[in-house]
C-alpha cells in the first residue's frame, strides 16, 4: 500500500486546481491513473469518485464558511443530479472500457472549448435567467456523465451558472462544489454496493491503495483551492487549464489508438 505515497503531493495539486476553477477533481485524477498507474477505466472511475468526494465535502466547508453557496440553486437541481449520478453509473459497469476512455476525452475537449474557445462570461450584472428545463437537463446529462466517468457535473454546472444565470464565479464555483459533493457521495455508494454485490472486491482493494494517500491530499489542496480561487488571474488560469486539458486530451486519444 505504500507504494502509492507520492499521491499526496499530487492529490494536493489537483484539488487546488480543480477548486480554484470549480471543476471535478476527477477530470485530472482519472487520466492520471489510467496513463500513469496503469488503472482500468473503471478502477479509475471509482477511484477518482471516491477522492472527489472527500476534496469537495472539504470544499463545501470552505465555500460555506464564506457564505459563497446558493443552496436555493442546490435544490432546485439535486433532485434531477441525484438519480441521473446512478443511473450514469450503472452505465459505466455495462459498456467497454474504450467507450469510457472516448467520453472522458470528449468531455476534455469540451473543457479545451470551455477555457480556451469561449469568451469570458459576463458577471457583472445582477442574475439572468432563472433555472429553466434547459438547465436542468444540462445538469442531469452532466450528473450522468460524472457517475460514468467520474467527471462532468461541475463543468456543465459552471457553464450553466456563469453563462446562463450569470453568478459571480465565486458563488458560481461553491454552488457546484456543494451539487458535486453531494453526487459524488451518492456515486461512489452506488458504485461500492454494485461492486460487492458482484464480487468485484478486488477493484475495491486497488482504489483503497489510492486513495488511502490521496485523501488526505484532496482535503488539504480543496482549502487551498477556496483560497486561491479569489488570488488568481481568470485569465492566466483559463489559459493553464485550456492548455492542461488539451495535454490530458491528446495523451488519452493516443492511449486508446494505442500509440501511447
Amino acid at each position: 500500500m505504500l507504494e502509492f505515497w507520492f499521491m499526496f503531493p499530487i492529490a494536493i495539486l489537483f484539488a487546488s486546481i480543480a477548486m480554484a476553477a470549480g471543476i471535478g477533481g476527477a477530470i485530472l485524477f482519472s487520466p492520471f491513473l489510467i496513463v500513469v498507474l496503469g488503472f482500468s477505466p473503471v478502477e479509475a472511475i471509482a477511484a477518482g469518485l471516491v477522492i472527489e468526494m472527500f476534496g469537495f465535502s472539504s470544499g463545501v466547508f470552505g465555500y460555506w464558511r464564506r457564505r459563497q453557496i446558493d443552496f436555493s440553486l442546490v435544490k432546485s437541481l439535486v433532485i434531477f443530479t441525484l438519480p441521473a449520478t446512478i443511473i450514469g453509473v450503472f452505465i459505466s459497469h455495462y459498456v467497454s472500457a474504450e467507450i469510457l476512455q472516448a467520453a472522458l476525452i470528449l468531455l476534455l475537449l469540451f473543457l479545451v472549448w470551455k477555457f480556451l474557445g469561449r469568451k469570458e462570461y459576463d458577471t457583472s450584472g445582477l442574475r439572468g435567467e432563472k433555472i429553466d428545463g434547459k438547465c436542468k437537463s444540462a445538469a442531469s446529462f452532466g450528473a450522468g456523465l460524472m457517475g460514468m466517468i467520474s467527471s462532468g457535473l461541475g463543468e456543465i454546472d459552471e457553464y450553466i451558472f456563469l453563462d446562463k444565470l450569470k453568478l459571480p464565479p465565486s458563488i458560481a464555483s461553491g454552488t457546484s462544489v456543494m451539487l458535486v459533493a453531494v453526487s459524488a457521495i451518492v456515486g461512489v455508494i452506488t458504485h461500492a454496493g454494485y461492486l460487492i454485490s458482484t464480487n468485484q472486491l478486488s477493484i475495491i482493494m486497488q482504489v483503497s491503495s489510492v486513495i488511502l494517500f490521496a485523501v488526505p491530499g484532496v482535503i488539504i489542496g480543496a482549502q487551498l483551492g477556496v483560497y486561491f480561487v479569489q488570488k488568481i488571474s481568470e485569465n492566466k488560469m483559463r489559459l493553464f487549464l485550456g492548455l492542461l486539458f488539451s495535454f490530458l486530451a491528446v495523451i488519452l486519444l493516443l492511449r486508446v489508438l494505442g500509440l501511447f
